[in-house]
């Protein structure tokens, strides 16, 4: 910007004398001057062609940088917030809020790792809602719906909280219970399984009455069994049920793996 011109001159020849610049590095470097301080001027809030003495600066530039540490705690706290509500959405039901079955693999795959360095046993229910198709075509899908997001609310309501309820796909669900034997399972399934019972879905003035069939399977960790087989012998144990008169809970076992 403009000065006083004895100055500028004074400044000119200072950068000739000390360190060898010729007028065109000098006018360069103060005008990068000038634009470094125009910068601090409006970063500080000073008014133009203020002079304030060392310490009143050292000030303003305190409070600025209190004022820009708060803004960025805030965009971080904005940032971290939205990263948990990304991965929340990333490994759930969106139409049941449990946990989707991508996440169900992560998670068995996780315990059974754990079941192996450890020791323990881990056990699923395989859960099927009893003649979906028929209710879906007397009440429709918006019933359905309904019906899918209160029997997942029921099925969260009864098992412990180191339990994972995931949707497996349509109207079947599995509970995941860590350090569990097939006879604890069996009987938290069969909790599960009469609440649902006796629970009424309420949909648009009329109720509707729906019960599940559950099989349940437990890994040991001497079978070598995979996760494909402990699910598979659950689903086995699921369809026993479907065929025994549905609304039961059969038990499977995991056949062990040759060596």
């Amino acid at each position: 910007g403009e000065g006083d011109p004895e100055a500028v001159e004074m400044y000119r020849l200072a950068c000739q004398s000390w360190f060898r610049m010729d007028t065109e590095q000098a006018d360069a470097m103060l005008q990068d001057i000038d634009a470094d301080a125009r910068v601090m001027r409006t970063v500080l809030e000073l008014p133009g062609g203020s002079v304030l003495s060392a310490g009143e600066i050292l000030s303003r530039a305190n409070e600025a940088l209190a004022l820009l540490t708060l803004q960025a705690e805030a965009d971080n706290a904005r940032l971290e917030r939205e990263r948990d509500q990304f991965s929340i959405q990333a490994s759930s039901d969106p139409l049941t809020g449990v946990a989707n079955r991508r996440e169900f693999e992560r998670v068995l795959d996780q315990q059974l790792r754990l079941a192996r360095r450890y020791g323990f046993r881990v056990s699923i229910a395989m859960l099927d809602l009893d003649h979906f198709k028929r209710l879906n075509d007397t009440f429709g899908h918006q019933a359905g719906d309904e019906v899918l997001r209160q029997a997942a609310a029921v099925v969260r309501q009864n098992v412990r909280a180191s339990d994972t309820v995931a949707r497996y796909g349509g109207e079947e669900f599995v509970i995941v219970m860590p350090n569990t034997s097939l006879g604890g399972a069996a009987s938290l399934a069969n909790r599960v399984r009469a609440a649902l019972d006796a629970h009424i879905v309420e949909f648009e003035g009329r109720d509707i009455f729906v019960t599940m069939s559950v099989g349940v399977a437990v890994y040991d960790p001497r079978s070598g069994a995979s996760a494909t087989e402990l699910v598979g012998a659950a689903d086995a144990a699921l369809y026993e049920a479907k065929h025994a008169g549905r609304n039961a809970v059969r038990l499977g076992r995991v056949q062990a793996t040759a060596a």
